[in-house]
């Protein structure tokens, strides 16, 4: 009897882990998505106030009205790279909730088998 506790410690150490485990590629997965979205949001930034100074220059040079349209279609640009972007963030999120998943399943079978394998 005294195997099957020792047996049932180590499921247990194994689970733990595992969920340990589970955690930090959690966390780096959130850490690497945060960088992504930081990264680009600087090159966004930097994109944008290159656009503003390419306007700036044309206006200058042309009417009111040709600036405004530039200014609209920098604007559209600017929310279509963040849509984009949050939706890499998203889709590296998911990426990363099926990960777990996957680890807390086989985790799960591998507890389940063990402990099949100590009380058989």
């Amino acid at each position: 009897m005294k195997a099957g506790v020792t047996m049932e410690q180590k499921v247990m150490e194994k689970v733990f882990e595992s969920v340990m485990r589970i955690e930090k590629e959690a966390e780096e997965a959130i850490l690497k998505s945060k960088e992504i979205a930081d990264e680009k949001d600087r090159h966004l930034r930097k994109q944008f106030r290159d656009m503003q100074l390419d306007i700036m220059k044309e206006v200058r040079q042309n009417s009111k009205l040709h600036y405004e349209k530039r200014i609209s279609e920098a604007k559209k640009e600017e929310a279509r790279i963040l849509k984009e972007s949050e939706e890499h963030i998203a889709r590296l999120i998911e990426i990363a909730d099926r990960k777990k998943q996957m680890i807390a399943q086989q985790v799960f079978y591998q507890l389940f088998t063990e402990r099949g394998k100590s009380h058989g």
